[in-house]
C-alpha cells in the first residue's frame, strides 16, 4: 500500500533528500509530497519556539491540521560554546530575519574572530517530528516502525521516540547532533 508524507517545507532540496532515503527504506511505498505541490494551501508556522524539538512539533502539528496525512518537519541549527549557545534555534535568522546563509556565516564569523579556533567547540543539532493522524493508515505506518497500536503517552512529548497523542495526532520526534568547531 503507498502511503503519503507531506514535508512541512518549501525547501526543494530537503525534499529531494528525504525522497531518496524513503526509495532506499522502503521503495515504491511513500509518495513525498511539499507544501509547494500540496494541493491545499497551507499558511507558514512561525518558528518562536525556544529549542529546535519545539518548533519541529509546532510545525508538523500545525501543518497536519491542514491535511489528513502523515506529516514530517524538521528544525535544526548550529550551537557555538563560545556564543554561549547561539545562534542556536536563530540559525536561520543570525544576521536578521531574512538573511542568506552567506550573511549568517559571516556574522558568526565577525563574532567569533577574538575566539581561538581552540575554542570555537560547536555542535549541529537536527531534529525531526512527525504528526500522524489517528486512523487506520496512522496506526499501520506506527505498526510499521514497531510501535504497538494504542501504547502512546496522552502528555506533550518530551522523550525522544516517545509515541505522544496530541488531539487526534500522535506525534514523535528524533535528534541528531555533530560536534566540531568552527574554523
Amino acid at each position: 500500500m503507498t502511503q503519503q508524507l507531506l514535508l512541512a517545507t518549501t525547501n526543494p532540496g530537503k525534499r529531494k533528500e528525504y525522497e531518496a532515503l524513503f526509495q532506499s527504506i522502503l521503495p515504491d511505498q511513500w509518495i513525498v509530497y511539499d507544501l509547494r505541490d500540496w494541493p491545499v494551501s497551507i499558511p507558514p508556522v512561525i518558528e518562536d519556539k525556544d529549542t529546535f524539538v519545539q518548533n519541529a512539533l509546532k510545525k508538523a502539528i500545525q501543518t497536519s491540521h491542514h491535511t489528513d496525512t502523515i506529516v514530517m518537519s524538521d528544525d535544526s541549527g548550529l550551537s557555538v560554546d563560545a556564543l554561549d549557545g547561539a545562534p542556536g534555534v536563530r540559525s536561520a535568522r543570525f544576521a536578521g530575519e531574512h538573511a542568506t546563509d552567506q550573511e549568517n556565516n559571516q556574522m558568526l564569523l565577525e563574532r567569533l574572530q577574538h575566539t581561538p579556533v581552540e575554542k570555537r567547540q560547536a555542535h549541529f543539532t537536527t531534529v525531526i517530528a512527525l504528526a500522524i493522524p489517528i486512523h487506520t493508515q496512522g496506526e499501520a505506518f506506527l505498526q510499521q516502525l514497531g510501535y504497538p497500536t494504542q501504547d502512546w503517552d496522552i502528555t506533550f512529548p518530551e522523550q525522544e521516540g516517545l509515541p505522544t497523542q496530541y488531539q487526534d495526532r500522535i506525534t514523535l520526534w528524533f535528534q541528531g547532533e555533530f560536534h566540531g568547531q568552527i574554523a
